[in-house]
């Protein structure tokens, strides 16, 4: 039976929400009060959900907690947007350290690496501008305190479509100790396709940020196949035979490459050079 509304019950589950322009629904009052003073400050609902969530670990930590997973559903007014922030297998995880058997239900060896702080910095950031001053001291505090951090971006025209716009976004990230992990093309998700860019568009992108920025800004350029199949890399490809017709790979054979086994190799300004090159 549900007990009265009053602010003087003990327990927040029974309390009702107050509807309004802008709506923060949480187990903890005050949580949602820093979701609602975040909105108040001119955020938008991404960052009351952060703002929400780390409040949790601290008001509510019973079951809430940086060490523990995270998972969003975002609506941006244009297209859904779905978070899997699970936890990550530590590296030494490997079938030998298990030998061979199932991963225990109990104990340290089932405790996965906490997800949900990364999945707080991946709902934001696909513009450099986003990584605001607060942004990037939230994330030095972190980084700090030994949580690696990295970025998830998605492609989208008009926002972040154009070389130097994605140069200062992965610099952005640098800047601030966040690797830049994915940067995905966007989903087939219906009333979207005037955000999202052909794959041809964004494989020339990821050839221009080769050439303008280090390997360590380079992000993954990932399209998630529909039909839940997973994740596949769609960047560029920079190497094709330049003797189709040979049967033989000189280079495996002898240990060291001939005629026969010679490619072409298209750099980031679109430059075809042999390997090896022709004496």
């Amino acid at each position: 039976m549900t007990a009265p509304f009053s602010w003087r019950l003990p327990y927040a589950w029974p309390r009702k929400p107050l509807l309004a322009r802008n709506v923060v629904a949480t187990s903890q009052p005050l949580a949602a009060q820093a979701g609602l003073q975040m909105i108040a400050a001119g955020g938008n609902a991404v960052d009351a959900i952060v703002a929400t969530a780390i409040t949790l670990t601290l008001v509510e930590p019973v079951s809430n907690g940086i060490g523990s997973d995270a998972f969003a559903i975002v609506w941006d007014g244009k297209q859904l947007h779905g978070l899997n922030a699970s936890g990550r297998s530590p590296a030494a995880w490997t079938p030998e350290y298990f030998d061979g058997g199932a991963v225990p239900a109990m104990g340290w060896n089932s405790v996965t690496v906490p997800g949900a702080v990364s999945a707080w910095v991946a709902l934001h950031a696909n513009h450099a501008r986003e990584l605001t001053d607060k942004a990037r001291a939230a994330c030095a505090g972190m980084i700090d305190a030994g949580i690696p951090m990295v970025s998830q971006s998605v492609l989208l025209r008009g926002v972040n479509d154009d070389a130097a716009t994605l140069e200062a976004l992965m610099r952005a990230f640098v800047e601030c100790r966040v690797k830049p992990y994915y940067l995905h093309h966007g989903d087939l998700a219906p009333g979207t396709g005037h955000l999202r860019t052909s794959l041809e568009h964004g494989q020339e992108l990821m050839r221009q940020l080769r050439g303008r920025v280090s390997g360590l800004c380079q992000p993954e350029y990932v399209l998630d196949i529909p039909g839940g199949h997973g994740k596949v890399p769609v960047g560029p490809n920079y190497l094709s035979s330049a003797n189709p017709s040979a049967t033989a790979d000189s280079f495996a054979e002898r240990g060291e490459p001939g005629p026969e086994s010679r490619y072409r190799i298209v750099d980031y300004c679109g430059d075809v050079h042999l390997y090896p090159p022709e004496s």
